[in-house]
């Protein structure tokens, strides 16, 4: 598993922008991708449609998700 981080103090820099691109082409190669949008101005979901928000927030889903046992978590 690779974790992708994109931060910075700046807005209306593009990041949502460049992390829904590389993510989307991520995903064409068919490799699975997980996008958490945690900025105060949530605009991922303009992007994609969130289908199911996690139960208990961004910290339950990430602390209990344990990929390596094959579990599927539906976070969108």
């Amino acid at each position: 598993m690779h974790v992708l981080s994109v931060v910075s103090t700046k807005g209306g820099i593009g990041k949502t922008t460049t992390v829904t691109n590389l993510c989307g082409f991520l995903a064409d190669t068919r490799l699975r991708v997980l996008l958490i949008d945690l900025d105060l101005q949530p605009t991922l979901s303009s992007y994609f449609t969130l289908v199911k928000r996690a139960l208990g927030g961004t910290y339950v889903f990430t602390s209990r998700a344990e990929p390596n046992r094959g579990e599927r978590y539906d976070a969108c």
